[in-house]
């Protein structure tokens, strides 16, 4: 029997049967479990990689994109502007009103107007720092700290101890220096009282050479008596005795005078050892106030009046002199209280109006309400090429005691005060040099005019360089009354150096990534 037998029915059915209801089959209730199993096994892996393709061209779209080419033109900064057209406007407008009035007709003579407070150039961000600079409290001798008598932010006088080395060696080496000078000491008083007894002596051995000369004139003396007298009285023996006695008395003198030439080479050479010794006392005083020197360089003391800023010591820390660590041997950072500083980078943009004398204004947020005055001092010698800014210092006049260094400040520079009858009124609040254009007629800020368009709106406009370098985006301008060689004056929009798109604008959008190219001049 095959397998087709047992599937086989037993009773034939009839070819038309009567349909009747029948439960569902599995077969027949999962078809679409069953086409997904027949899909191809690679289509899911497939979908996935074309799901984030298509996810990174939307988000990298603009980079995938070509970027627009685009000509573009410096905004400049144009300086020492000649106000003759300025004059000329108003002569104009003068004469074009010349219907006489009471007040025209006789102008009564006004007083001087009284100069406005000074005006406000440009502004910039900086902070506090020492004047002219922070002070170092450095040991002068390598040792371990001991104890620390200050703290951080602590007023300490001049003088004042701040902290101290461990000093055992130092006090040996004090003692052992003492007792060396001492001996010395001791050594010259010894030489001294040895020059005393050789003085002695010599003047001994000369009472002796002038006895033994008194003894050799009384036989010289004794000897021409006796050869005075005639040849018969006196024996020849008694002659030639006395002779040989005056010859051994000058013997004698000679020998009592070699005695004192060595008692006086004795004296010198005691007075020069007794010279060698004060030397060596000298020494061994020098030693002593080395080590005192010493010993003394164990105590830091503080070398001004002022405040603690940093402290670099504390108790166990080594200090070593020959190390490269500019620290390595400095105990406290300190400043003078009451001489503060402004640290300020300048834009260069701003910078030509930055002089030694100006005045300034400082503020903190550490004391909101309160505008400190101060004057500029320095000007660094070079700008910063990252940052694009000058430094300039401005010195705080009777700074607040609470101010400290780092703390942050933001400097308004002020200039020259101008006449009421001249001057026109400027805001304070803004740190741009478009929107201080007004008040310093000498300066503009100048951009092909070809740049400018009326949008949509019916604003003047201007396409620029974002701040990122690769978009373009759109500004709205004011046009100022200066133009030159192709260039306009615009008061309000821009920023010196900022790079301005040229026509065509026609496929600018706003944030549309371009490249730019500067156009030739």
């Amino acid at each position: 029997m095959s397998l087709s037998d047992l599937y086989t029915p037993a009773h034939p059915q009839p070819a038309n049967p009567k349909p009747a209801a029948q439960a569902p089959s599995p077969s027949t209730s999962t078809p679409l479990r069953r086409r997904i199993l027949l899909l191809p096994a690679w289509l899911l892996p497939f979908s996935l990689v074309l799901a984030f393709a298509g996810l990174f061209a939307f988000v990298f779209r603009d980079r995938l994109l070509p970027a627009l080419e685009v000509k573009v033109a410096q905004a400049i900064l144009l300086t020492d502007i000649d106000e003759a057209p300025a004059a000329a406007g108003e002569e104009k407008h003068d004469a074009a009103s010349h219907h006489p009035t009471p007040s025209s007709q006789s102008p009564a003579p006004s007083p001087a107007a009284p100069a406005s407070p000074p005006q406000l150039l440009f502004q910039a961000a900086g902070w506090f720092e020492p004047d002219p600079l922070p002070i170092y409290a450095t040991t002068l001798t390598d040792g371990v700290i001991s104890k620390v008598h200050v703290l951080e932010g602590q007023e300490v006088k001049q003088g004042q101890l701040l902290a101290e080395l461990i000093a055992d060696d130092a006090r040996i080496a004090l003692n052992a220096a003492q007792r060396a000078h001492d001996k010395a000491c001791a050594e010259l008083k010894l030489q001294a009282v040895q020059v005393t007894v050789a003085e002695t002596e010599v003047a001994v051995m000369a009472d002796q050479v002038r006895a033994a000369e008194a003894k050799l004139a009384e036989e010289k003396d004794n000897e021409q008596r006796i050869a005075k007298i005639p040849s018969g009285s006196v024996s020849d023996q008694e002659r030639s005795r006395a002779k040989f006695v005056v010859q051994g008395q000058a013997a004698e003198v000679a020998s009592r005078q070699s005695q004192l030439t060595a008692a006086k080479a004795k004296v010198e050479a005691a007075k020069a050892q007794t010279t060698a010794m004060e030397a060596s006392v000298a020494s061994a005083q020098v030693a002593v106030e080395k080590q005192e020197l010493a010993l003394a360089r164990t105590r830091i003391t503080s070398p001004v009046d002022g405040v603690i800023l940093q402290l670099h010591a504390a108790p166990g820390q080594k200090k070593l002199l020959a190390m490269d660590e500019h620290l390595s041997a400095t105990v406290a950072t300190l400043f003078e209280k009451g001489k503060l500083q402004a640290r300020v980078d300048v834009p260069l943009a701003d910078a030509r109006g930055l002089t030694v004398g100006q005045a300034a204004i400082v503020t903190s947020d550490f004391l909101p309400n309160t505008e400190i005055h101060g004057v500029v001092t320095r000007i660094v010698g070079s700008a910063d090429l990252q940052r694009n800014t000058l430094q300039g210092k401005v010195r705080i006049e009777n700074p607040d005691p609470r101010l400290r260094p780092e703390m942050l400040c933001r400097v308004k520079f002020l200039g020259a005060p101008h006449s009421s009858s001249s001057s026109t009124p400027s805001s304070s609040s803004s740190n741009t040099v478009a929107d201080l254009a007004p008040a310093d007629p000498t300066r503009a800020i100048m951009v092909p005019t070809a740049a400018l368009f009326t949008a949509a709106d019916k604003t003047t406009s201007l396409w620029v360089i974002a701040a990122d370098g690769v978009t373009a985006t759109r500004r709205s301008a004011q046009r100022g009354p200066l133009e030159r060689e192709g260039y306009i004056s615009i008061t309000t929009g821009i920023l010196p150096g900022e790079l301005v798109i040229l026509p065509p604008h026609d496929q600018l959008t706003e944030g549309r990534r371009v490249r730019a190219t500067q156009a030739a001049r």
